[in-house]
C-alpha cells in the first residue's frame, strides 16, 4: 500500500492567507409590535395580485391602483341605469298617505294606540294622598253577604281606607292603645256619634291623621284637638288580624256548629255550618306563632263588647236567621287590647 505524502506548506505563504474570510456583521432584527392592528409587511400589497387564468376577478386591494366596478363604469360613462329609489314617506309627516295623528289617536278610548295603564303600588305610601280614593257602594249592608264582601274589600286595601270625621266627634270617643309600635282602636265610647260607632271597629289600626303619620297615642290625641280643619281624615287599616265569615244553615233547627263561652270560641265540630264556612277551632296567634282560640267581635253587623256577659254571644247566635256574618280575631291580640285598655282614662266608658 502506497502512502501519499502531503506537501509541506509553502514557506513563501503568509499567515494572513491562511485565515478564514470574515463574515459580514449581522444587524439586530428590530422588535415587532404584534397587536390587533399589526399586519405582516409581506401581506401589504401595493399592487393587486393578478387573477388566476380563467378566474378573472374584480378584486381591488385598498392600496392598489383604482379599479372601477362595472356598475360604476356604466354610471360614469353615461350608459342608462335604473333610477334611484324614491325616498319613503315618514309616518310623522302630514303629507304622507300613511300619516297617523298619534296625539288624537291616544285620546280616543277605543284606539289601539291608547296605552294600557297597570296599577302600581307607590313606593312611599306615607306621602300619598289617599283621601280621594272612592269606596264601594254596596247594595245593602244589612245583608250578611254584602257586609262580609265590604269588609273583605276594605281589608284588601294595602294603604287603608280614609274616613272623614267631624272634629267635634273625635273628642275622647276612641280608646287608642299602642301595641307592637302601632296605634290600635281598643274601644268606642258609649253614646258616641253614628259616624264613630258605624265606621270604626275594635281591632282597626290607625295609621294617619290628615297628613301626619301616627306613631304614638299621645300625639294622636293632640292632633285631634289642635288640627285647624273642621273635618279630620283618618287613615285606618281595617282589621288586619281578623277573619270574616258568612255562615249559612238550611233550617233554624240546625245548630251553627260553634261552642262558645262568653265571646270565646271553645270548639268547632268537624261537621256543621261553621266548619263548612272554613272556621277552624285553633288559629295561629297574631303576636306569636302559637295556636290560640277565636274571639267573637261582630255578629250580624253588630259589634260584641270585649267584656260581654257569659251568654250574650250564645243568645245572639240562637236568634240569628238562616244566614249569619261573624268576625273572629285571635285571642292573644284581643287579650293584649284588653290589658292596654285598662290603662286608658275612664276605661269603663268604652265598649
Amino acid at each position: 500500500m502506497q502512502h501519499r505524502l502531503l506537501a509541506p506548506p509553502d514557506s513563501s505563504s503568509s499567515d494572513e492567507d491562511l485565515k478564514a474570510p470574515e463574515l459580514p456583521i449581522r444587524k439586530p432584527t428590530p422588535k415587532r409590535r404584534i397587536g390587533k392592528d399589526y399586519r405582516p409587511p409581506d401581506l401589504e400589497f401595493h399592487v393587486a395580485p393578478p387573477p388566476l387564468p380563467g378566474h378573472e376577478s374584480h378584486y381591488q386591494h385598498p392600496k392598489s391602483s383604482p379599479v372601477q366596478s362595472p356598475l360604476i363604469k356604466q354610471m360614469t360613462e353615461g350608459h342608462p341605469c335604473s333610477p334611484p329609489t324614491p325616498r319613503r314617506h315618514k309616518l310623522s309627516e302630514p303629507n304622507s298617505p300613511y300619516y297617523v295623528n298619534t296625539a288624537e289617536a291616544r285620546t280616543h278610548p277605543c284606539s289601539p294606540h291608547t296605552p294600557r295603564q297597570s296599577p302600581r303600588r307607590p313606593k312611599n305610601t306615607s306621602m300619598v294622598d289617599l283621601s280621594s280614593r272612592p269606596l264601594p257602594i254596596p247594595n245593602d249592608l244589612d245583608r250578611p253577604s254584602s257586609f262580609v264582601a265590604n269588609l273583605h274589600w276594605e281589608q284588601s286595601l294595602y294603604d287603608g281606607i280614609p274616613i272623614t270625621v267631624p272634629k267635634e266627634d273625635l273628642e275622647d270617643t276612641l280608646a287608642l292603645v299602642k301595641i307592637a309600635d302601632y296605634v290600635w282602636i281598643a274601644g268606642k265610647k258609649r253614646g258616641c256619634s253614628e259616624t264613630i260607632s258605624s265606621r270604626f271597629n275594635v281591632g282597626d289600626q290607625l295609621r294617619q291623621i290628615n297628613d301626619q303619620i301616627v306613631v304614638d297615642v299621645t300625639i294622636a290625641h293632640a292632633l285631634f284637638k289642635t288640627t285647624a280643619k273642621q273635618e279630620v281624615i283618618l287613615m285606618v287599616k281595617r282589621l288586619p288580624y281578623a277573619k270574616i265569615f258568612k255562615v249559612q244553615r238550611t233550617s233554624t233547627d240546625v245548630a251553627w256548629g260553634l261552642k262558645v263561652e262568653g265571646n270565646k270560641v271553645l270548639d268547632v265540630p268537624k261537621t256543621g255550618p261553621a266548619a263548612d264556612a272554613g272556621i277552624n277551632a285553633r288559629p295561629e296567634g297574631a303576636l306569636s306563632k302559637r295556636l290560640c282560640s277565636w274571639i267573637v267581635t261582630h255578629i250580624n253587623q253588630t259589634p260584641v263588647s270585649l267584656s260581654c256577659s257569659k251568654d250574650e254571644v250564645k243568645n245572639r247566635l240562637d236568634n240569628s236567621d238562616l244566614e249569619m256574618s261573624i268576625v273572629l280575631q285571635p285571642e292573644d291580640f284581643i287579650s293584649k287590647l284588653k290589658s292596654e285598655l285598662q290603662d286608658v282614662k275612664f276605661s269603663i266608658d268604652y265598649i
